[in-house]
């Protein structure tokens, strides 16, 4: 799938996937292109901090449910 950049981006079962990969709760360094994810920690600040001593200058910081259910919005 591509997205309005021309840039390939993950499918949402692709992006399901990686956050179900990491711990319930925490906060997620992603690349922009949802394909990987760069670092992980129980804060925003540290995820953040992980992500740049990783090198990682382009990305998003998310948060992983705190549970994985059924939910209706």
């Amino acid at each position: 799938m591509y997205g309005i950049n021309k840039h390939m981006v993950a499918s949402p079962s692709q992006r399901v996937d990686l956050l179900r990969s990491v711990p319930e709760d925490s906060w997620v360094a992603m690349s922009v292109d949802e394909t990987r994810i760069i670092a992980v920690g129980p804060s925003f600040a540290e995820a953040d901090k992980a992500a740049r001593d990783a090198g990682a200058t382009d990305y998003f910081i998310t948060r992983s449910p705190d549970a994985w259910s059924n939910r209706v919005f």
